[in-house]
């Protein structure tokens, strides 16, 4: 569901999703806590990745999520 959320959120090529961890949360129907800790494992997976955090930028810094690429084979 995570991975979903995610995908929800991006590009239609996958990138510069980067909705809050507390929307994610919801979404997948678990703690913010574990959000994170599953967003790392699908970084160290591969599955995604940290995209352009320039994309967000617009949101002030102490609020601004993380902006992360699917990693779709092209």
């Amino acid at each position: 569901m995570l991975l979903a959320g995610l995908a929800e959120k991006a590009d239609s090529d996958g990138c510069n999703a980067f909705p809050s961890r507390r929307t994610l949360a919801r979404i997948a129907l678990c703690d913010v806590k574990t959000v994170q800790r599953r967003l790392a494992a699908l970084v160290e997976q591969g599955v995604i990745a940290l995209g352009d955090q320039d994309t967000a930028r617009y949101i002030p810094k102490q609020a601004r999520p993380k902006v992360y690429d699917l990693q779709i084979p092209a």
